[in-house]
């Protein structure tokens, strides 16, 4: 059984600029790889319930140390992304980002950007993806 550090993981946001590493901002991650919606499939003569397997639906949920750092800090790619119009691609590899690491990838919408203050802590955000479409499972080349 592989069992991996989660300081290992990276998580790659794709912006106009181009697509950006931002894990050494990440706090934690959830939310992927997601929930499928079950759709009622029972019938009166069924003994138990029965769904039928519908749509994917994912909300990632990234807790970040706020910087504003050049092309890579956490407040500089979400900044762009808060007013971006655009679905942004995404990589997410829960085990790293070397050749043949499991790899979750999709497009997602910025759904939330928040920066909270909190005297006596690390200045940090949340930021809140609403993935559209299907989630997409790989590994890393």
């Amino acid at each position: 059984m592989a069992l991996f550090d989660a300081s290992v993981a990276r998580f790659y946001m794709t912006e106009a600029g181009g697509e950006r590493n931002i894990s050494p901002y990440i706090v934690s991650i959830d939310g992927l790889p997601g929930t499928r919606t079950l759709l009622p499939a029972t019938t009166i003569n069924d003994l138990g319930r029965k769904s039928h397997p519908g749509i994917q639906q994912a909300d990632i949920r990234l807790e970040l140390l706020w910087s504003d750092d050049a092309l890579v800090g956490s407040h500089t790619v979400f900044e762009i992304l808060f007013e971006d119009v655009t679905a942004r691609a995404f990589r997410y590899g829960p085990e790293g980002d070397t050749a043949g690491d499991e790899k979750i990838s999709g497009t997602a919408l910025l759904r939330l950007y928040n920066a909270p203050t909190r005297v006596g802590n690390m200045q940090s955000c949340t930021v809140e993806l609403e993935v559209q479409g299907a989630i997409a499972f790989g590994v890393f080349p």
